[in-house]
Parts: structure tokens; C-alpha cells; sequence
């Protein structure tokens, strides 16, 4: 009874300390000479890569980055926990995905007046905001090349199936803009199918059970939707239907042919990892406001 007694009491200690370890690793200690990205809190293949990077670009750079992220993804009150933190640090400067239109505005604006450098990166909000630059992609633009290129090989009123992340997410609006421009000028109809993370294939499966013989395209907007496309491919007789997705290069692909694929958006986690951080830098180290910097994606499409 005393040897269970002292066991219990034992991990009674150590879960505390083991659980402010978590903590810790979660949410690191910042300071004034640090970087600080915020990240949406997506916890995919592309998100790692983009951390890998990042983290490989400081340490070319000989300085020092924290990665804070929310422990749900796109959970913006805890996002502007982190956001808060991060200001009340007063580092160098700070990279932040804004996922959310306003959410950010008031704490992006506090951190520029207060002297800190403030870029978003992978994702930027479509309404003006006070960050003072954006670093990744153009969004619309980059959906509107593989809308067309899908669009220019159905007839009018042909209809497609866009595949979403459920959630606020700004990166998701962008794109779907992006395509509904497409959609609007070729005189497409379309439906908008959305899932939870980790939740595609079984959403996208049922649904196509259902409703598949009214579509005659399906495009993914990003590396999981995409990759359920794929998958349902290889189930199921999609001879006529066209495929477009948004897949990543570098991401694991086990199990998966890209040839499904009429179009294909792919870009590059690593570059979106690694530049915010050469943007922030040099514009501390050279007493300078960061530049926008736009990236481009390679559009594959399916040789004939």
C-alpha cells in the first residue's frame, strides 16, 4: 500500500513538471534579439517544412527564431494570445499568418507603432490591415491560372466541385476567389464541398457517392484536398471528369499519382520558410521597412 502510495505521489510530482515542459516547447521564452513567426496552427506536412526552413534560415544567419502556434488550427483567440506575447517581448520582428480578415488588425497595428517589424506570411488577409509587408503568394492570381487552364476544356456551364478546408481561413477565401473569377468569365457553375482537417477522404468519398455524376471537374485547393482527389481517383471511374489540385513540392506523396491530375499548382513550403525570415532581417539589420515580397507557383499540367 506505501509502494502505491509513494508511486502515485511520485507521478503526482512529475506530471506538473512534465506538463510545463509541454508548455515550454509549445510557447518558448522570447526576447528582445529573437524573430518570431506565428503560424496558424495546421499541423500538415507543408506547415513542418515551412518551420524546417525557417529554422535552417536562422541558423545560416546566425540568430535566433521562436515559432509560436496555436494548439488548434486557426483558433484565433489563442492566436492573439501568442500575438500579445510576442509584442510584450519587443523582438526584432514578428512574421504572422494572418488567417482572419480583422481579428489581428488592432495588435499588428500596436506592434508597428511600437517599433516592431510586422510581415504576414504563407496567408494575408483581403482587407487593408497594418502589417508592413506580405511575403508568399498571391492567391487569387495563382488560382485563376489553374482555373483557367481546367476552365478552357469544359464547356459553358459545365459543372465543378471545389474541395475546402472548413474554417476562417484567409488563404481559403483567396483562392476561391481566385477560381469564382474564373468560374464567372467561362460561364461555369460550381459547388463549394468543405471538410475538417484530417476528415477529406471520408467527406469527399461520401459526397461523390452522392452527387458525382453532376460534376464534370473537381479541384483541391490545397495539399490534403488535393490528395483526397487523388485518392478517389484511384477508386473510383472519373474518365471525363478533369482534376486540379494545389499540392506542394517536398510533401510526402506515398500512395499517390500525381498523373491523375490535369492541372496541377505546386509550390514551395521551403521558400515560404525561409523568406519572411531574409526579409525581416535585413530590413532590422539595415534600419529599413520590409519589402512585399511575391512568390510563383509552377502550373503542371497533364501532357497529352
Amino acid at each position: 500500500m506505501r509502494l502505491r502510495y509513494g508511486l502515485l505521489l511520485l507521478l503526482g510530482t512529475l506530471i506538473p513538471i512534465l506538463s510545463i515542459g509541454i508548455i515550454f516547447a509549445q510557447e518558448p521564452e522570447i526576447s528582445s534579439d529573437d524573430y518570431v513567426y506565428i503560424t496558424c496552427g495546421v499541423k500538415d506536412p507543408t506547415t513542418e517544412l515551412i518551420k524546417a526552413a525557417a529554422l535552417d534560415t536562422a541558423k545560416r544567419f546566425g540568430i535566433s527564431l521562436k515559432i509560436l502556434s496555436p494548439s488548434k488550427p486557426l483558433d484565433v483567440h489563442e492566436t492573439m494570445k501568442l500575438l500579445e506575447k510576442a509584442i510584450a517581448a519587443k523582438p526584432r520582428g514578428i512574421a504572422i499568418t494572418l488567417f482572419h480578415p480583422t481579428a489581428f488588425d488592432v495588435l499588428v497595428r500596436q506592434a508597428v507603432m511600437e517599433g516592431i517589424l510586422v510581415i504576414s506570411f504563407f496567408a494575408d488577409d483581403w482587407t487593408d490591415n497594418p502589417r508592413q509587408a506580405y511575403v508568399g503568394y498571391d492567391w487569387v492570381m495563382e488560382t485563376e491560372r489553374l482555373g483557367v487552364a481546367l476552365a478552357r476544356e469544359l464547356l459553358p456551364r459545365s459543372k465543378v466541385l471545389v474541395f475546402a478546408h472548413s474554417g476562417p481561413d484567409a488563404r481559403t477565401t483567396l483562392k476561391l476567389k481566385g477560381l469564382l473569377n474564373v468560374f464567372k468569365h467561362y460561364n461555369l457553375l460550381y459547388e463549394v464541398l468543405r471538410a475538417n482537417f484530417g476528415a477529406e477522404e471520408e467527406v469527399l468519398e461520401e459526397y461523390w457517392k452522392g452527387y458525382g455524376d453532376e460534376f464534370d471537374a473537381i479541384i483541391g485547393l490545397d495539399y490534403e484536398t488535393s490528395v483526397a482527389i487523388a485518392k478517389l481517383a484511384a477508386k473510383e471511374d472519373l474518365d471525363g471528369v478533369l482534376l486540379g489540385g494545389c499540392i506542394p513540392t517536398s510533401v510526402p506523396l506515398e500512395g499517390v499519382d500525381l498523373n491523375v491530375f490535369d492541372a496541377l499548382l505546386r509550390v514551395v513550403p521551403e521558400l515560404q520558410g525561409a523568406v519572411p525570415l531574409e526579409d525581416l532581417h535585413y530590413s532590422y539589420i539595415y534600419s529599413v521597412v520590409p519589402s512585399d515580397i511575391l512568390l510563383h507557383a509552377k502550373l503542371v499540367l497533364k501532357e497529352e
